[in-house]
């Protein structure tokens, strides 16, 4: 059903190989076929990407009911950019509208495309085919794929990194320009530089699942603070009358709520969703925790770290995977560039540095205004509510502050990479080569 990608060669048992790539991705989720599909559409670079799964082929046809994914507008632009939005639009719920509000306060905060033009904010899409339209993109590409690989061990030198890894009872090493460390957030390739993560605020808990709707959600999403109980979220899916829920917590609170029987827990979201969602059916689907943390450093010599390798975050106002998508399209620009100035500039450190520059605010402003915000939310003390939902009616009323703090959901808060703001793969390679000339 899925077209294949080239596969490492078998080798003799036991026996050490050694190749060399231009550039070598680690980690085949989401991050690493983003970054692997957006430098061959833009170079002519060697691609290698190393997976431990035996398989980066989806199992299955993608289902519409797999796990949604919020793709802010600058993640569309950059999927539009690689070719791979065309098998993501006949699934995707628009985002019409989204709204800020706390419980117990009036007022809110309402994000709506028309202030900025645009059709949607966003676009909520099954991670399945999320997964299967870059696969196939994948594969039409010149990236060669090794599955089955674990990295052993990783030096470097002043012109290259060597990874070692091992597939199946055979080890092999990859002689690489440069390495993007895409494989998650126990990254295995951070471990092996030493690099050292701190915590962004407190550990959280994170409820999800789907609700079904009385009447049309009419693709309005919702950030709800509740004092004391933490952040609600939904998100409206391809069915009018479905949404997706989000409950993040800190994993301290352990509230009677969240471990009530079905009757108790629909009733909580009915009565904090009353008024804006007539939710008649809940389904719980899933529970996990999560610590966000961030890498010391993002860089080392040739290698850089990418998506939750370099920072994790809560799923509040669902920057993950749109930060990581960004985070990637920033390094090939920077890449790009710098390819311009000379051969083989585009691998070395400095090159790496200038990314982490650019970067710095989006890698640790963002978390830290996301923490800032959930505790500024969360503390409750007499009189909190009146000021937060103040604070609230006085954004929404002032248009151009309004849409400041709007930027961040459609991805282009700060300097924006150039796919990111809906440039196309060949005007970019156009207006780097008349910047070269």
């Amino acid at each position: 059903m899925f077209p294949s990608i080239v596969v490492a060669t078998h080798h003799c048992k036991g026996v050490r190989m050694s190749h060399s790539t231009d550039l070598l991705i680690v980690g085949g989720g989401l991050a690493g076929m983003s970054v692997a599909l957006m430098v061959s559409r833009l170079t002519d670079w060697r691609v290698t990407l190393l997976e431990k799964r035996d398989s980066l082929a989806p199992g299955l046809a993608p289902s519409v009911d797999s796990r949604p994914i919020s793709l802010a507008h600058a993640s569309v632009c950059i999927l539009k950019s690689v070719g791979v939005w065309p098998a993501l639009a006949s699934v995707a719920s628009p985002i019409k509208e989204v709204l800020v509000t706390e419980s117990g306060a009036f007022g809110g905060v309402h994000f709506s495309p028309q202030d900025w033009q645009l059709d949607a904010l966003g676009y909520v899409v099954p991670i399945d085919f999320a997964v299967s339209g870059l696969w196939q993109a994948l594969a039409d590409s010149g990236v060669q794929v090794i599955t089955g690989a674990t990295v052993m061990d990783l030096k470097q030198d002043e012109s290259s990194a060597k990874v070692s890894y091992r597939s199946g009872d055979k080890t092999n090493t990859l002689d690489a320009q440069c390495v993007i460390a895409a494989d998650g957030s126990t990254s295995p390739v951070r471990s092996l530089l030493n690099i050292p993560t701190r915590a962004n605020g407190p550990e959280v808990s994170i409820d999800v699942g789907e609700a079904s709707c009385v009447d049309p959600h009419g693709g309005k999403a919702e950030q709800r603070f509740v004092p004391g109980l933490g952040v609600l979220a939904t998100l409206p899916l391809l069915d009018p009358c479905r949404i997706r829920f989000v409950w993040t917590r800190a994993s301290h609170d352990s509230h009677a709520i969240a471990e009530s029987d079905e009757a108790s827990y629909l009733a909580f979201w009915q009565k904090q969703c009353r008024g804006r969602l007539s939710i008649h059916r809940l389904t719980r689907q899933a529970h996990h925790c999560l610590q966000p943390k961030t890498a010391e450093r993002v860089c080392d010599g040739r290698v850089v770290l990418l998506g939750d390798a370099a920072r994790s975050i809560p799923p509040l106002a669902a920057q993950g995977f749109n930060l990581t998508l960004s985070d990637a399209a920033a390094l090939v620009e920077t890449m790009l560039q710098a390819d311009k100035t000379g051969p083989g500039s585009w691998s070395h450190p400095s090159t790496l540095q200038r990314y982490a520059s650019w970067r710095y605010r989006a890698k640790e402003r963002l978390p830290r205004f996301l923490k800032t915000a959930q505790y500024a939310f969360s503390t409750v003390l007499p009189g909190l509510p009146v000021l937060r939902g103040a604070a609230l009616t006085m954004i929404d009323c002032v248009p151009p502050l309004r849409r400041s703090i709007g930027q961040r959901l459609l991805g282009w808060g700060g300097r924006v990479p150039a796919l990111a703001r809906g440039v196309s793969v060949a005007e970019l390679q156009e207006s780097l080569l008349c910047h070269d000339q």
